[in-house]
């Protein structure tokens, strides 16, 4: 896998985040239902509110995915961190630039 390279601010960005407070917090039921309601508006499987920290991907909410992190390194997140400033919709499972053999959702 092609490593990502991680933006010039990620030192303000992650203080940011843990500035938030929000990382390993309990389900919200007002985040739950707008990312439920934005996959089925969508019509896609997979929709999800992701905070990048450290060496993850967090699930701040997700609908049609059970698992509530990734390792940073691994899919889109890794691909994307550094050039993505809104929402990612991808339609169809593709595989990533970084890694051919590693589905993206």
């Amino acid at each position: 896998m092609i490593p990502a390279e991680l933006p010039p601010d990620e030192p303000e960005r992650q203080a940011a985040l843990e500035r938030y407070g929000v990382l390993d917090g309990q389900p919200d039921a007002l985040f739950d239902n707008i990312t439920r309601m934005v996959g089925l508006a969508l019509d896609v499987p997979i929709a999800l509110v992701s905070l990048l920290d450290n060496d993850r991907q967090w699930f701040l909410s997700r609908y049609g995915l059970n698992v509530t992190q990734t390792p940073r390194g691994s899919g889109r997140s890794a691909v994307m961190s550094s050039r993505l400033a809104g929402p990612l919709r991808s339609r169809t499972r593709q595989t990533t630039p970084a890694s051919p053999t590693t589905p993206s959702c």
